[in-house]
């Protein structure tokens, strides 16, 4: 038997496949258990395996790939637009999919190694716990503003002398929300990394030397929150410039231009 492609069509709880030949005869079609996937395919020569891009796939993918199959993830919505102008189905199955993965149309989706899929995920659980803790200092701020209350002047709402300060005023709504804030930092301050931050910092001493827009910031935020804070504002911003650089394979460009050395 020649080689063949298979398209599945990955749920939750269940799989169904479609196995077709290079001239678009369906040779099976099933639907199955995801822990069946792999022993279904290994009844046939499949040269390439297609699945739509989901969630679900995910621990079906890794087993694929684990026994050496070639996978090609598709884009869904890509999908669907070449699907309905080329075969003219309502949805795209299971079928669907096969058929674009033997007509070399597939729309390609990256599907990261896992451990960078695990970092992914690292950011993201950071970056959603961070906008759980932010609205809940604005519930906070708003609370303050409804008993016609303002905050000291002298230092942050949130400081360690800020935190009592809130406490002090015995407001039910403002001591639901620090228990729960507290825990968002500790989670937070897990999920960041402490030598990169110091790495960082540390970089910023050497950075302030030269007149750049991360420095003018820097001094900026220094007159009005002092020194400390705005070290760690200036290594954020130098480590987002990191970022870029990596991410987009070009050279840093600052807008302040110049990079002279500070006398």
């Amino acid at each position: 038997m020649s080689s063949l492609v298979c398209g599945l069509d990955v749920h939750k709880n269940s799989v169904y496949a479609t196995v077709m030949n290079y001239g678009g005869e369906i040779v099976d079609k099933k639907k199955i258990t995801n822990d069946e996937v792999a022993n279904f395919l290994s009844r046939y020569p499949i040269d390439k395996v297609a699945m739509e891009s989901s969630t679900s796939i995910v621990p079906v993918y890794r087993a694929l790939r684990g026994r050496g199959y070639e996978i090609l993830v598709s884009h869904p919505k890509k999908t669907r637009l070449i699907a309905e102008s080329r075969i003219k189905t309502d949805r795209v199955d299971s079928w669907a999919v096969t058929e674009l993965a033997r007509l070399d149309a597939l729309p390609l989706s990256y599907m990261p190694p896992e451990d960078i899929a695990a970092l992914r995920e690292k950011v993201r659980r950071r970056a959603f716990l961070v906008r759980m803790r932010s609205k809940l200092k604005v519930k906070i701020k708003a609370q303050l503003v409804v008993n016609g209350l303002t905050p000291p002047s002298e230092h942050g709402l949130f400081t360690s002398k800020g935190l009592e300060w809130l406490r002090s005023l015995q407001l039910d709504a403002v001591e639901s929300y620090l228990p729960v804030i507290h825990t968002l930092d500790i989670q937070v301050g897990k999920e960041g990394s402490r030598w990169l931050r110091w790495t960082m910092v540390e970089c910023v001493h050497t950075h302030l030397k030269y007149d750049t827009s991360i420095t003018r910031a820097y001094h900026a935020i220094a007159e009005r929150k002092g020194a400390r804070i705005a070290k760690v504002a200036a290594a954020r911003r130098l480590l987002m410039c990191c970022y870029s650089v990596l991410q987009n394979r070009k050279p840093y460009y600052d807008p302040a231009g110049g990079y002279q050395q500070s006398s």
